[in-house]
């Protein structure tokens, strides 16, 4: 049993044994207690509190720990005693290491069984941002007998919140064991500007640290720009004696009559409704609301009492995303806090979050992180990126607040119970402090179709992207001018500066797992997300055929300058290169035509647009999708080996989707290199029709090239059909 840390005044322990049989008792007989043993440990810590767990870049850094009660051993021998510390960064990589011989001291002031405090300073050098890890080991004679672990993170810290936003933590079991003003520290370099705390519980409470605790913090709190949400999820005891111990949640109180409960609910707004404005009907896992007949009557009767000594209050419960979010013509006047014992993807925050845009109540969307320990475990990189896209989707969906839940949850938190911050306290911390109280403008094109969201504030645009197809050891290189400050955010808050290169603009090495591009122009931002074709297809034939590139000048003063189409080397495109001269928010459109050669497949290409800006002072490339087929014709191709493995055989498939209705005949061919080239002939062919082409490729063991060439030509028609295969497409037999 034990180890156990009495409180300071303890002086003797009591060893018994307790014997309760069930309720079935079914065996009887007695019980000796032998061999006791009762050992004495020494206390080791860490020292825990803001100042070691949040330190700023650059600034140096000090691990301090302490132990007492080093036993000197028997009389015929001593104990020797090492301490081991490490630190780590967020990738397992050794900061740095330690090793202290300790010694047993007598103190003078204590009989020879106690023996002095020992502190033990540790200053590193200073670290770049990021998360590191502290561990500890105490051994005694070679044997390991306390292990400890805090953790640390190096920030570019606020200091207070100025910024509006709409992220926050939820606290629904308190932290009174904190000092106030670091609790408040922590709240404000988490980068939220909303917290939830418990107050029902202070209720009559005579406590005077109790109540200079909870007024010092929500007084902090309010200095430093963050606002706090009262949880009424810890009723009174008073209150709660009067129901059973399996009780649903705190409707049960506060669906009879106000006589039963306002007194308590009259105290709570007394002593915080001058920092408290929104107010939570129970906590987040609190489904007791949910179901209720005649939802909106209850609400509304129980805000009529906040309101008589608060103003203007908002009124939340719980409620989960599997059931259908109320709505009500007074509904701006309450918000539901959603989550769900079901972890939903981004993609179904996003999609919940625009279906129930029209509902009416505030939409206080609840994260739950991905558990630290489960089966298959997960990778802590995987989690961090994991609340990184969820934080999106719900940034992107339109959510008016953002939490995650229990801050302080072992298994999911972001803080550990002493402050120290956990893997995924610094991810969070850099995404929200990037996005919060941002507008979500869409997303743009990169070459290599790196997956991004754009965000703007106060003339800064800043945008999260990563690349599935990359890996940590391999990033994703694309290339794109994005102004001239561009600085590049890993989710643990390394920070890259991007210079841009002449023609290329920045290098971004985008990776598998989020990262943030700050001190991204707006106003170039803005400029190249307006620039479209103007119908961005072209039939497959061989005709000249009109386009337009169309934008806008979104910079705030006139501009000029000049943009070129820059398709692949054998497209005929006139004329080559456009000049402008734009006034501010003055639309453009710079007509053009484009010529296909015979040779050119069908499909979508990626085609540059380039601009330069005030006498090639700015040159930037803008990406754009274009689709060679208007898909009133269309075809697919399919290779695969026949049953013995000798042959290749080529499936040709030519859809007529022509509107209006057209009889089309096709010479068809098939280039293989090295061999005689191949044709095949369709004859009218009808509209919603389809027809297969077979072709027989023989041992293709000898080939030396796997790309096939196809090609279906209009006989007496302009249409052009050229499909390209390549060897990665082969099927199984």
């Amino acid at each position: 049993l034990g180890p156990i840390t009495p409180v300071p005044d303890v002086r003797f322990a009591v060893i018994g044994i307790h014997l309760v049989h069930s309720d079935k008792m079914d065996i009887s007989g007695s019980a000796w207690v032998d061999d006791i043993w009762l050992g004495k440990l020494p206390r080791f810590f860490l020292e825990s509190n803001f100042d070691t767990h949040f330190r700023q870049t650059n600034a140096p850094i000090r691990i301090h720990s302490c132990v007492t009660g080093l036993d000197a051993g028997p009389p015929d021998s001593s104990y020797v005693y090492q301490l081991f510390l490490k630190i780590h960064d967020v990738n397992g990589k050794l900061i740095g290491r330690r090793t202290y011989l300790l010694r047993p001291e007598p103190d003078e002031n204590e009989d020879e069984e106690h023996f002095r405090r020992k502190e033990i300073p540790w200053d590193v050098p200073s670290q770049p941002p990021g998360f590191y890890k502290v561990s500890s080991q105490l051994q005694r004679d070679g044997q390991v007998i306390i292990r400890k672990h805090t953790s640390f993170a190096v920030l570019d810290l606020i200091g207070r919140s100025r910024h509006p936003g709409e992220f926050g933590l939820s606290v629904p079991d308190g932290a009174d064991h904190f000092k106030a003003s670091d609790f408040v520290s922590i709240m404000v370099e988490s980068g939220v500007n909303w917290v939830k705390y418990p107050l029902w519980n202070y209720v009559g409470e005579e406590d005077p640290d109790q109540l200079i605790f909870i007024g010092g913090l929500l007084d902090g709190l309010t200095e430093r720009g963050i606002k706090s949400v009262g949880l009424l999820n810890h009723p009174p005891k008073e209150l709660r004696d009067k129901f059973p111990s399996d009780w649903q949640g705190v409707s049960e109180i506060l669906t009879m009559s106000p006589n039963f409960w306002s007194y308590s609910i009259d105290d709570v707004m007394a002593k915080f409704s001058g920092n408290v404005r929104s107010w939570q009907l129970g906590d987040d896992t609190d489904d007791s609301f949910i179901g209720l007949n005649d939802l909106m009557t209850t609400l509304t009767n129980i805000k009529i009492e906040f309101d008589r000594i608060g103003r203007d209050t908002k009124i939340g419960i719980h409620w989960d995303w599997l059931q259908p979010l109320p709505s009500s013509q007074r509904a701006n006047e309450f918000f539901v806090s959603i989550n769900s014992k079901e972890t939903l993807t981004p993609a179904q925050i996003t999609g919940k979050l625009k279906t129930t845009s029209a509902h009416g109540f505030e939409r206080w969307v609840h994260l739950t992180p991905l558990p630290l320990h489960s089966e298959p475990s997960i990778p802590m990189e995987e989690r961090a990126a994991d609340l990184v896209k969820r934080m999106i989707a719900a940034k992107v969906g339109g959510a008016e607040r953002i939490f995650v839940t229990n801050v302080f949850d072992p298994e999911t938190g972001l803080l550990q119970e002493d402050g120290s911050p956990t893997e995924l306290f610094v991810p969070w911390r850099t995404t929200a402090i990037a996005i919060r109280g941002a507008e979500y403008l869409g997303s743009i094109q990169f070459p290599n179709s790196s997956i991004n969201y754009v965000f703007s504030y106060q003339g800064e645009a800043v945008i999260v992207l990563w690349n599935p197809q990359a890996t940590i050891e391999t990033p994703i290189i694309e290339e794109m001018y994005l102004g001239n400050d561009v600085e590049m955010v890993s989710m643990w808050g390394q920070k890259t500066r991007l210079l841009p290169e002449m023609g290329v603009g920045q290098r971004i090495p985008v990776g598998p797992h989020p990262q943030v591009l700050r001190n991204i122009s707006d106003s170039l931002i803005r400029f190249i997300m307006s620039v479209k074709f103007e119908k961005g297809r072209i039939p497959s034939s061989t005709d000249y055929f009109s386009e337009a590139i169309l934008g806008r000048n979104t910079f705030s003063t006139g501009i000029s300058g000049s943009l070129s189409l820059k398709p692949p080397k054998e497209w005929d495109v006139d004329p080559k290169d456009l000049n402008f001269g734009l006034a501010r928010g003055e639309e453009f459109r710079m007509p053009l035509t484009i010529k296909l050669p015979a040779s050119t497949s069908l499909g979508t290409r990626l085609l540059p647009i380039e601009f330069e800006l005030e006498d090639g002072q700015i040159v930037f490339k803008v990406y754009r999708p274009y689709e060679v087929g208007l898909g009133d014709v269309d075809i697919s191709v399919e290779v695969f080996p026949d049953a013995e493995n000798k042959r290749l055989i080529v499936e040709q498939t030519i859809f007529n989707n022509t509107d209006p209705p057209e009889l089309l005949d096709f010479r068809c061919s098939l280039d293989v290199r090295g061999r005689k080239r191949q044709y095949k002939s369709v004859a009218k062919l009808g509209s919603g029709q389809t027809i297969k082409k077979t072709y027989i490729v023989d041992e293709p063991h000898t080939l030396t090239d796997f790309t096939f060439k196809l090609r279906a030509e209009q006989v007496d028609g302009s249409r052009m059909l050229n499909f390209i295969w390549t060897p990665d497409q082969v099927k199984a037999p």
